[in-house]
């Protein structure tokens, strides 16, 4: 299958971080994410799942790309308008990026895949990924018992407490 990737950038909101350039990105850097690995050919209830979770818990739903015969970007920015309209409220949308290099960066080699890292990090210490046809609540109990990283266990509890232990 041939795959046409489009990068986007991720905007942040800059009036949250520093004035001075260089402290702006070392705070971008060092901040944790969530991100969710998905593939446009999961099934729709699996997107709208994970996409609500993702939304819950501040997460980041991350497309590797799509293919050339069907996708277009056009058909990609409908199918996540009505995945977040079937899974979230309109006040809390899940975040999207198509981004060929965080899979790749963290190696995702599955979807869905589950990444928790510290901004660009490739430390050991700074990151862990787990693969499989699991939640995003499972994922992060997974992280939180057998991540060799104590920083990412403690940052996965952190997010599974905020997003889903009132729940």
């Amino acid at each position: 299958m041939n795959k046409l990737i489009f990068p986007f950038a991720v905007v942040a909101a800059l009036a949250a971080f520093p004035v001075n350039p260089q402290s702006m990105q070392s705070d971008i850097r060092a901040q944790w994410a969530t991100y969710i690995v998905v593939s446009s050919t999961l099934p729709r209830e699996q997107l709208v799942s994970l996409a609500h979770e993702a939304s819950v818990a501040e997460a980041v739903m991350v497309l590797n790309g799509f293919s050339d015969k069907k996708n277009s970007i056009q058909e990609v920015q409908r199918m996540i308008s009505e995945i977040n309209m079937a899974c979230c409220d309109k006040q809390l949308p899940s975040r999207w990026v198509i981004d060929p290099k965080i899979p790749i960066r963290y190696h995702v080699t599955a979807a869905p895949g589950f990444v928790i890292a510290r901004g660009e990090s490739m430390r050991n210490e700074d990151f862990s990924v787990i693969t499989g046809d699991i939640d995003l609540a499972n994922a992060l109990k997974t992280f939180a018992q057998r991540s060799a990283s104590l920083a990412v266990r403690q940052h996965a509890i952190t997010v599974y407490q905020h997003a889903f232990a009132a729940h």
